[in-house]
């Protein structure tokens, strides 16, 4: 759901009253699936053999009279042990990301934190890649021109940055309004179709019909509502990196920057620690006056943007972009290294201008998370307490999504079902939250809240930093999932579990968990 820094795959939301809640009622899979036929994949990047498959699903789950379909397109990593344990499906965060191509990336590693017994399933979400792609402009060339003159700025970043962010937003809502694509898909590519999705992949399977699943970051609420829709359907679900699931449906996300002012302070922290190998770091410093000359500089770059010969750095685009490496500890010391640059004017290797990001969003992020809200107003300032709280949450970040609140303040397409109960079901077997210490944007106070709603469910803190538990190898995380997904065991309430794969080193995951743990 966030911004992608360095290459780093990201896992990509106050607990609110149901608006309209409704009893709950079981829910059928409304698809009968035949099987998946599987050949090699062929992507770029494969860490494990890929095959690639799809599924025709119907395109609108609620509309009985209707025979359009669409085809799911999915990737699978064979498992490596047998027997085999069935399969898992992912999904890695978004919404607006795909997933094919992000498992191929990373199947190796998901391989490992498995255990090795179980396929390993994704698919491009509805809205995503070329599964039905939402999009409000004609063309790319449309769409650049709308960027160039409605540029996503922070909330912060002027006395008048609001007033223009609501504007920008009505004028989008309205775009993706006029455009017969944008409308003709908006309202089948939201979170409650891709659950039915995610059971409608069970299904043609043919396995023992049941869902085993690992979620993160916006795969949390995707998993939270697939397990309250089907709970019965659940032998293990993993949400990982979790928004509050509440507020995913219900508010504005305010609750994911509860966390993000103490990584970017246990981050300086680490620096403090690491001596040398933090470019950050000064003779006598502390993470204390680091952070205060760092708050002094920012405010500064508001007023005095910096110039460089191919491209500037503004208030937003630092902002954004200092949460956004905060996601993975492998770019530490690269984020070290950039700010340090930038604060003593010796921004000089091309290389960092990857790192330097605009405040940008993804079409289908847009079509997805504001179709699913029931967040409307017609008022700037009915926004404003949801933006106040974020700011009041977060120094660093809490005013690098204003403009979110309010696009999905202003957005005029629904999705047609959006998951209107609680959660507090009982699933068929209970589920596993995991939460980060020091997650920049999923906060573990949020897998505490969603372990609270689901029966039984237990949250396992993971005592590291970035975005969701794979961004620091843990062999204690490992072992739990381990653990969770082959024999059902849950860990005890109260674990923490600590990490192996230290910052500011040139350790992987690969250096700290065995394959032979089970």
């Amino acid at each position: 759901m966030f911004p992608k820094t360095s290459g780093y795959l990201p896992f990509l939301l106050f607990q609110a009253t149901a608006i309209l809640a409704e009893p709950r009622t079981p829910y059928p899979s409304t698809n009968q699936t035949q099987g998946i036929q599987w050949s090699p994949c062929g992507f770029e990047i494969e860490t494990l053999p890929m095959l690639c498959g799809s599924l025709s699903v119907p395109l609108d789950y609620l509309a009985s009279n209707s025979t359009e379909m669409l085809e799911l397109k999915l990737a699978k990593a064979v498992a490596t042990k047998s027997p085999s344990r069935g399969s898992i499906l992912f999904n890695f965060g978004g919404p607006g990301s795909g997933g094919r191509a992000e498992l191929s990336s990373v199947a190796a590693q998901m391989n490992a934190y498995t255990g090795g017994y179980h396929d390993l399933i994704a698919f491009d979400p509805r809205g995503t890649v070329d599964t039905i792609p939402f999009s409000c402009f004609g063309d790319d060339t449309e769409k650049l021109l709308w960027q160039l003159t409605n540029r996503l700025i922070a909330g912060n970043a002027s006395d008048t940055a609001l007033g223009d962010l609501w504007a920008i937003s009505k004028s989008y809502a309205d775009t993706c309004q006029n455009n017969t694509n944008a409308t003709g898909i908006g309202g089948v590519i939201g979170t409650a179709y891709t659950a039915r999705d995610l059971i409608s992949v069970v299904d043609a399977l043919g396995e023992d019909g049941l869902l085993r699943f690992w979620g993160f970051s916006y795969g949390s609420p995707l998993g939270a509502t697939v397990a309250a829709m089907f709970p019965e359907r659940v032998d293990r679900v993993i949400i990982d990196g979790v928004l509050n699931i509440h507020q995913y449906w219900h508010y504005h996300d305010t609750e994911m920057w509860e966390g993000t002012d103490r990584t970017f302070s246990a981050f300086l922290e680490a620096c403090v620690e690491a001596g040398d190998k933090c470019a950050l770091n000064r003779p006598n410093a502390t993470a204390s006056s680091l952070e205060d000359g760092f708050y002094a500089w920012l405010e500064d770059v508001k007023y005095h943007p910096i110039s460089l010969p191919d491209y500037s750095i503004d208030y937003s685009a630092l902002r954004g972009s200092v949460v956004g490496a905060l996601y993975n500890p492998r770019v530490y010391s690269d984020l070290a290294e950039l700010i340090d640059g930038m604060m003593t004017g010796n921004v000089t290797d091309p290389g960092w201008q990857t790192m330097v990001l605009g405040l940008t969003s993804t079409e289908a992020r847009i079509g997805i998370l504001c179709g699913d809200k029931a967040t409307r107003s017609s008022r700037m300032e009915e926004t404003l307490p949801a933006i106040d709280e974020q700011m009041r949450l977060s120094r660093l970040g809490g005013d690098v999504f204003s403009s979110t609140v309010m696009q999905c303040a202003r957005w005029q397409m629904d999705a047609k079902e959006r998951y209107l109960g609680d959660f507090n079901v009982q699933t068929r077997t209970p589920i596993l939250t995991i939460g980060n210490t020091y997650d920049p944007v999923t906060p573990f106070a949020s897998a505490l809240n969603a372990s609270k709603s689901f029966p039984g469910a237990v949250a396992l803190e993971h005592h590291g930093f970035g975005h969701a538990s794979i961004a620091q190898a843990s062999i204690c995380t490992v072992k739990a999932v381990q653990a969770y997904f082959l024999n059902g065991t849950l860990p005890e309430p109260g674990t923490v579990c600590e990490v192996d794969q230290p910052l500011f080193s040139n350790v992987t995951w690969k250096d700290v968990i065995p394959t032979d743990l089970v």
